[in-house]
């Protein structure tokens, strides 16, 4: 399956879109809030589903490096530059949440029980 730019998950593209007061100035989050959305919308996923998006991440994230990558050096612009940076540091944060939040549920919590013994 190919990957172009345009191809996200779900939840890439609704943290990618620009957000805007009322006044159309954009909003930006802090890193916090952003941490905090993609683990709120990671823990309401099915496990199947959390796998899927954990696939689709990792294509945005390829073909976010693969676009940032392509950036001439002469063609770079500030705003370029500041999307280019954005998408690949939201995909790679993504990513690592979802694989944590799949962590949680697939491993079995690990007991061990201590025998002391002064002899």
């Amino acid at each position: 399956m190919g990957v172009t730019w345009s191809a996200r998950s779900r939840l890439t593209l609704k943290r990618q879109r620009t957000r805007r007061e009322e006044e159309g100035r954009p909003i930006v989050l802090t890193l916090g809030q952003i941490i905090r959305e993609i683990q709120h919308a990671a823990a309401a996923l099915p496990t199947d589903a959390l796998r899927h998006e954990i696939e689709m991440s990792l294509e945005v994230q390829d073909a976010a490096i693969s676009q940032y990558n392509a950036i001439p050096p002469g063609g770079r612009t500030v705003e370029g530059l500041i999307i280019a940076n954005s998408t690949v540091l939201v995909s790679v944060l993504t990513t690592a949440l979802y694989v944590r939040e799949l962590t949680t549920r697939s491993l079995p919590v690990a007991r061990f029980a201590v025998d002391v013994n002064p002899n």
